[in-house]
C-alpha cells in the first residue's frame, strides 16, 4: 500500500489541525507504524459528512464552549 494513502487514512481518523501537522512531519516508517496500529485496533475513519459533537451539543450550554 502507498504511504500517501496511509497518511490520508490517518488524517481521516483525526482531522484536527494539530494532528495534520504531526502527520505531515512524520517520516514514512512512522506513518506505517501508526497506520498498522490503527488497523490492528480496528479503528475506522470518521465519516466526513458526520457532524462532530461539541460540548454545547452534549450539554446544551454555551458557557461550556
Amino acid at each position: 500500500m502507498d504511504v500517501k494513502i496511509m497518511r490520508e487514512y490517518i488524517l481521516e481518523m483525526y482531522p484536527g489541525e494539530g494532528w495534520t501537522r504531526k502527520v505531515a512531519g512524520m517520516n514514512d516508517n512512522q506513518v506505517m507504524a501508526v497506520y498498522y496500529s490503527m488497523k490492528k485496533k480496528g479503528q475506522k475513519p470518521i465519516k466526513k459528512n458526520k457532524k462532530q459533537l461539541t460540548l454545547n451539543d452534549i450539554f446544551g450550554r454555551e458557557d461550556l464552549c
